[in-house]
């Protein structure tokens, strides 16, 4: 084992397992298949055992823990580059016209990211433009550092016997509300349920168990096979095979190389998202990290935390800290979305066009169901229209308001029943910086204006599973702020549409369609198969007939996801959404968003690969918009 002498005399190998951390981090982000949030968690255990490692030496030497001196120190390390990585990359963002990120930035300088990604309904990775997100880790950390000092001023007094038990009490029950919450893909910035991974760091320095070095070169591989990604244990997993490595401590984790990236690995973590806005390829993003990194550690870091006096250094963060929220505050960034587009669309012309209104009758065949419909006439006025479906609906019904607003003698969108405004909606983020500024009133607590509900499917009644490894489970319990109650959309459409007198209801089921299902016979089914697919168009005829009865047309709308190498989900695999399409475009009237999608290389503008940017929802809601005079015109031919 060598030691290398500082103020707080650390250990090389750890330097190394610092770089073993953050390199998958970096890889993950920059679009490798590697398990960067595995690296966070071996960020958290490693901080849990050195912090708790420092603050025993020093009660061990003064017989109390000094909590000034170890905040004093926690801010001297952390604050000065976190500053001006915030600042940075709001300016940045700004000279390329960038979305403002002002809750964000100031969430990540007051140290309540974490707090602020899991209210923010994105899970990790989902935002189109979020170069602050992974600042949620070191909130978390910090957080954690205004707390273990406490718990030691308090527990640790003549012996480490009662923190110890505090520490495994909170581990535990991290540990249960981390695996209580794993159907929440929000669960995973939630403190309560990373703070176990910290802990189980805790408690190894407190318990001061050392294991042979062939344990640690055992652990060391398991790890590197983690963070390769060859499998995917829980974190807690991760964080105990860490802690192994930290007890056993095997010597090629010294080696040169590996202790200079451990020591900049809290600059590297820190600056290479911004890297990765400014440049493309990999190579440049490197060399930008590298630079941004040694730059800030040499000229900012080093002599704030070294060679400063503390009063010098504290005066000089305060100063950062104010031009930094002075900063963050400024609404930099573009000025918002352009929800009408530039070329004017072709809408349907209020006149004696006709749309199918009665109920479908079902033809059998070997594969999907196929509808005939006859048509009735539709009065000559502006149509009546709203939408309904799950998220990906949800993030176009601003764009429709605006849309109607502007073509008002095409189209009145008619806003719902207060009653159906009854849960949270899943594009509240979107909602608090979009809305606004298209000059719109939305409610911050419900759907942006139509029949939505996040995560709630046209097959309601049967267990889902969005990801391959989640749990089949209950859809409603997809939401993670306010429950809804139920997914059954009879228990709010119909008495919706009985109020609104629309004449055309847009429809889009898409993400939730594409997921799989648990079968009545216990099979697991999705889109493609014939089973699903059957069900799936019975579902869509049952919902035409129950719409009919109001005298409401429905258009469904499908369209394709985005591909994601990051995160290539079967569900946003395009062969997915054509399978889903097959069964779509049977219905008599559609919209079909694919080839409008596909044949625009530049068409780049999903929220996360599967919803639609506030201008992506204005050039979809202008293409469904001109479909649907072709809609009514087949809707009037003779049957």
């Amino acid at each position: 084992m060598r030691r290398q002498g500082s103020a707080n005399p650390h250990i090389a190998e750890l330097d190394g397992l610092r770089a073993l951390a953050v390199l998958p981090v970096i890889a993950y982000h920059f679009g490798l298949d590697v398990n960067g949030p595995g690296g966070v968690t071996v960020f958290f255990a490693l901080s849990g055992y050195i912090v708790t490692t420092v603050l025993l030496r020093e009660h061990a030497a003064a017989g109390h823990v000094r909590l000034g001196n170890f905040y004093l120190r926690r801010f001297r390390r952390l604050l000065p580059a976190s500053t001006l990585v915030v600042v940075a990359t709001v300016l940045v963002g700004w000279s390329l016209g960038k979305p403002t990120i002002v809750r964000e930035a100031f969430a990540s300088l007051t140290y309540w990211a974490d707090i602020e990604r899991y209210t923010s309904s994105f899970r990790y990775g989902q935002s189109n433009y979020a170069p602050l997100e992974h600042f949620w880790s070191l909130a978390v950390e910090e957080q954690f550092y205004l707390l273990l000092p406490l718990a030691c001023l308090l527990f640790l007094r003549k012996s480490r016997r009662p923190l110890m038990v505090v520490v495994a009490a909170g581990l535990v029950a991290s540990t249960w509300f981390a695996q209580a919450g794993q159907s929440d893909p929000l669960r995973y910035f939630h403190p309560a349920a990373r703070v176990c991974e910290l802990l189980v760091g805790v408690l190894l320095a407190l318990v001061g168990k050392k294991l042979h070095a062939r344990w640690g070169y055992v652990a060391l591989v398991g790890l590197t096979l983690i963070l390769a990604n060859v499998f995917e244990p829980r974190p807690i997993v991760i964080a105990v095979v860490t802690c192994a490595v930290i007890a056993g401590l095997p010597r090629v984790l010294a080696l040169r190389p590996l202790v200079a990236i451990g020591r900049y690995s809290y600059g590297l973590y820190l600056w290479h998202p911004l890297a990765a806005i400014i440049a493309h390829g990999w190579p440049m993003r490197i060399v930008l990290t590298a630079a941004f990194t040694v730059a800030c550690y040499h000229l900012v870091e080093f002599p704030i935390r070294f060679t400063m006096p503390a009063r010098n250094a504290i005066t000089a963060m305060a100063g950062m800290s104010v031009a930094g929220l002075c900063v963050a505050l400024i609404p930099f960034g573009n000025t918002g979305p352009t929800f009408i587009p530039a070329a004017e669309a072709v809408v349907a012309t209020p006149s004696s066009t006709t749309f199918p209104v009665t109920a479908p009758s079902v033809v059998t065949s070997t594969g999907p169901v196929v509808t005939t419909t006859p048509a009735t006439t539709l009065p000559k006025r502006p149509l009546r229209i709203s939408a309904a479906g799950d998220s990906t609906q949800m993030f176009m019904d601003a764009a429709w308001q605006v849309y109607a607003a502007a073509n008002p003698s095409d189209l009145t969108w008619v806003l719902p029943p207060d009653d159906t405004l009854i849960w949270t909606s899943g594009a509240d983020a979107w909602i608090r910086e979009e809305a606004p500024r298209a000059h719109l009133s939305l409610p911050f607590d419900g759907p942006q204006g139509g029949l939505d509900r996040q995560g709630c499917p046209l097959i309601y009644d049967l267990l889902i599973r969005p990801e391959p490894g989640f749990r089949f489970f209950e859809s409603a319990k997809l939401h993670s702020a306010t429950p809804v109650e139920s997914c059954d959309w009879h228990d709010w459409i119909p008495a919706a549409l009985a109020t609104m007198h629309l004449d055309v209801l847009v429809v889009s089921w898409g993400t939730t369609s594409m997921w799989q299902y648990e079968m009545p016979d216990g099979s697991t089914s999705y889109i493609g198969r014939d089973d699903y697919d059957s069900l799936m168009a019975a579902r869509m005829i049952e919902f035409e007939e129950m719409a009919a009865q109001y005298g409401t047309t429905v258009v469904w709308t499908t369209y394709a996801p985005k591909p994601r190498a990051d995160n290539p989900d079967r569900w946003t695999l395009p062969e997915t959404a054509d399978l889903l399409a097959a069964v779509t475009l049977q219905r008599p009237c559609t919209s079909d968003l694919r080839t409008f999608v596909r044949s625009d290389p530049r068409f780049d503008w999903y929220q996360d690969g599967y919803h639609f940017t506030a201008n992506g929802a204005a050039r979809a809601v202008a293409s469904i918009a001109a479909d649907l005079r072709g809609c009514t015109l087949q809707s009037a031919l003779p049957h």
